[in-house]
């Protein structure tokens, strides 16, 4: 378990933000597996929107005198702005949309008919019509630079303090685990489940290969556990300015 809890250790590491190649470093502290064992939201660093709430039909929908169904174009796409999970990068020829995938609880790149399909999941059934949804899709088309919902592309998996997992949101500084949020700017997911160490059971398997691996040298074990580290996390390895090989018979 030495290496399982080592890794779990440098997973939880604080990285020197002076520049610089060597102020680049990896602290290693005691996990608190205890807390990382029970999720608990705390407040997101990056807020993309307030979530989709439970969609009140009346705050844009509205009847006419023939009893049909109707959709305030203008209240809807404001509606979609501030309950919208969704956000974009702009260049010089268009946007470049994001929508959150509830299911792989991260962010995927979305063509306009996808955006459209989004809008089209807030109306009733009975009140769709194509061209309410095209008028929505300009609308929201043209919001600028000073709109929520628009990001820089240095920002998509900015944050380097967390890392999206399959069971939640490990938080580096808070050394726990998190539920999912829309409210996090993250496209990448580690397909795997975190674990605190106390719930590892892998039969000493990892230990061996590392030992193996490394042919029993401790500190190249330790630094094989600083580059996996490293790899998973949203940490921008560039600022190391170096480059790891490994060399196998």
């Amino acid at each position: 378990m030495d290496s399982m809890r080592t890794m779990e250790n440098l997973v939880g590491s604080s990285m020197s933000k002076a520049a610089g190649a060597e102020n680049m470093q990896l602290s290693l502290f005691p996990m608190d597996t205890a807390s990382a064992a029970s999720p608990e939201p705390i407040d997101p660093p990056s807020v993309v929107s307030s979530g989709k709430a439970k969609v009140d039909v009346n705050d844009f929908v509205y009847e006419t005198k023939n009893g049909v169904k109707r959709v305030d174009t203008a209240k809807l796409a404001v509606y979609i702005r501030e309950e919208g999970n969704y956000f974009y990068v702009p260049f010089d020829n268009g946007k470049m949309w994001y929508l959150y995938d509830e299911e792989q609880h991260k962010y995927v790149q979305a063509r306009d008919d996808e955006v459209k399909g989004m809008i089209k999941s807030f109306v009733p059934p009975e009140a769709v019509d194509p061209t309410d949804i095209d008028k929505v899709f300009r609308n929201l088309s043209t919001d600028g630079f000073n709109s929520p919902h628009k990001r820089k592309e240095s920002e998509i998996n900015g944050d380097e303090n967390i890392i999206n997992l399959q069971n939640g949101i490990y938080n580096i500084s808070e050394r726990r685990l998190m539920p999912h949020s829309p409210d996090y700017i993250s496209t990448l997911q580690i397909p795997c489940d975190y674990k605190p160490v106390s719930e590892c059971n892998n039969n000493g398997v990892f230990d061996s290969y590392a030992n193996h691996f490394c042919h029993g040298d401790q500190e190249q074990i330790k630094m094989m556990l600083q580059v996996l580290g490293l790899a998973i996390s949203n940490i921008d390895a560039t600022r190391g300015k170096q480059a790891v090989f490994f060399l196998g018979e």
